[in-house]
């Protein structure tokens, strides 16, 4: 089946590749877009920090909930058909954000925006596995992660200049033109052919279960210091969440039709390299969350000023389709062990850092995180994704996006707990509120360090499970 479904025309495969990667571009620019905007809504809306992380977690939330979902109706229907439906509610959930007046109504569009998200990036990484041939995949993922990082390069200055100028309503409005003309020219050039599912039915109630024990997860990530870590509501979360998950594994052991396949994991090339994934995607959610904050309020840098610094971050990312080719070469192991040598590195650097560092230190540190990152993406879905049958890469995919989006927001949430948390204690017995801009440099420099030496922690672990994943022969699923 995977012959048959091979695209072999060269345009063809370039069109194909230019429509999947305007998705990809679309995701990442609006999920960065709005970082550089934070500490903006923070104060028109009079609220703290965990409060207005809600317009990221929202987003996340919901694309990472309805991944798997997604997964398996494009296994039934076709990836083409769920990627463009994709599309268009993406593009509607961005025109709900743009006209929104309150931070309910902005976090409520930022979820449909999640639930299109997660459609494209449920279906988004089989494309090359089903279409390409498989000496081009490896690079095929690394232009993806290219264009990811060219949507996170864009979106700081061009957030900070329409935050500026026009109003930070404007940040979501330019998903407009590129999702309708993506729309149409994915009618027309998209492949329709996918392998045939043989199942029929689809598993509501594991969808269910994963929305409530992720929600809840996140939840008491994002409020457990403001609502106490002790107190009943946060434990109460976790208690859901722990049950929850436990019930959803249960339930797709024994369902007839299992929204997830847990036969995946008994690969354990493909369970380690996406357990590294999702922990290097943690570091690049709480990096991207926390260097706004520190740009911006200890920094005392302008809205458009930071965004032209946070696109360094996003510049290392390029060695995307380089980094496929080092991979073809030395092995994904070692280009995905180089990579995460890189994030340790950056974050003792960020540990460095304080309110009179000078600027081109700030861009060094930010420029290695952001290689760091380039290096080690397109190997490692590689590394995961390249021993999964044709039949299976489409939830495999899923899979990987589960960890990109679940990564993304237990790292938002981490790094704002433990960097509000870092700064709690000094400021109130300082005597001064951190829902004001008035905190002192020293209380913010404290909060920051303890959040970077925990993304020290977090590259770290997705080293070693880097370097066991890519030790020892393939295993077929």
């Amino acid at each position: 089946m995977e012959a048959t479904l091979t695209v072999t025309g060269v345009a063809q495969r370039r069109r194909m590749m230019l429509i999947v990667s305007a998705g990809a571009f679309m995701a990442n620019l609006d999920t960065s877009i709005v970082n550089v905007s934070l500490p903006a809504m923070a104060h028109q809306f009079g609220t703290t920090p965990g409060r207005v992380s809600l317009v990221v977690l929202s987003y996340l939330l919901c694309e990472v909930s309805f991944l798997l979902l997604f997964g398996k109706l494009g296994e039934r229907w076709g990836i083409t058909r769920v990627f463009l439906i994709g599309f268009a509610v993406f593009t509607a959930g961005s025109l709900l954000c743009g006209i929104a007046q309150t931070l309910p109504g902005l976090i409520a569009g930022r979820a449909v925006q999640g639930v299109g998200g997660s459609m494209i990036f449920a279906v988004m990484l089989a494309y090359p596995g089903l279409y390409l041939p498989a000496a081009r995949r490896a690079a095929a993922m690394g232009v993806l992660t290219m264009v990811s990082a060219l949507g996170v390069a864009l979106a700081p200055p061009i957030g900070g200049l329409l935050a500026t100028t026009l109003g930070w309503h404007w940040i979501f409005f330019v998903n407009l033109p590129i999702g309708v003309a993506a729309l149409v020219a994915g009618c027309f050039w998209l492949p329709r052919k996918h392998p045939a599912c043989s199942e029929r039915g689809l598993d509501v109630t594991g969808a269910v279960l994963s929305f409530v024990a992720l929600l809840a997860l996140l939840l008491a990530l994002n409020m457990g210091r403001e609502w106490s870590w002790t107190s009943a509501r946060i434990l109460g979360l976790f208690a859901v969440a722990l049950c929850g998950g436990l019930a959803f594994v249960l339930r797709e052991r024994h369902t007839a039709h299992p929204l997830l396949d847990l036969g995946l994991f008994r690969s354990r090339r493909f369970s380690l390299a996406t357990a590294a994934f999702l922990l290097a995607m943690a570091t690049t959610g709480g990096v991207m969350f926390i260097f706004p904050f520190y740009l911006e309020n200890l920094r005392g840098l302008a809205p458009v000023a930071a965004g032209a610094v946070l696109m360094v971050n996003a510049a290392g990312q390029f060695a995307g389709p380089w980094s496929g080719r080092l991979a073809n070469r030395y092995g994904a192991r070692a280009v995905c062990g180089a990579g995460l040598s890189l994030s340790i590195v950056a974050f003792g650097l960020f540990c460095l850092m304080n309110d009179v560092s000078p600027l081109w230190f700030v861009v060094l540190a930010l420029g290695l995180f952001g290689l760091s990152q380039g290096l080690n993406k397109a190997p490692n879905l590689n590394m995961a994704l390249d021993e999964i049958p044709a039949a299976g890469k489409a939830q495999a995919g899923s899979v990987t996006s589960v960890a990109r989006s679940l990564g993304l927001a237990l790292g938002i949430a981490s790094f704002e707990t433990l960097f509000s948390d870092g700064i709690t204690r000094l400021a109130t017995r300082e005597g001064v509120s951190v829902t004001t801009a008035h905190i002192p440099d020293a209380i913010l420099r404290h909060g920051f360090t303890v959040a970077f030496v925990f993304g020290i922690g977090l590259s770290v672990a997705a080293l070693v499970l880097t370097l066991r994943a890519g030790a020892g022969p393939r295993k077929a699923v």
